[in-house]
């Protein structure tokens, strides 16, 4: 049987993470995008963990243990 990794790699993420959806409006999904990029960050996902995290932590940037 041949290894099929998007199979695996989809049961990882299940087992490993939790998901959020979040809806913007229509075109700001890009202007996020450039925001994030412009502020450093690689995408979008990354910029928004990042401000939930400073929120969470009091200014800090790493993620509670």
């Amino acid at each position: 049987m041949k290894f099929n990794k998007v199979k695996y790699d989809n049961e990882y993420a299940k087992n490993n993470y939790d998901r959020i959806a979040l809806n913007v409006a229509k075109g700001d999904k890009e202007k996020i995008k450039k925001h994030a990029i412009r502020k450093g960050y690689e995408n979008i996902t990354e910029y928004i963990k990042a401000l939930i995290y400073q929120d969470m932590n009091g200014g800090g940037t790493e993620r509670e243990k």
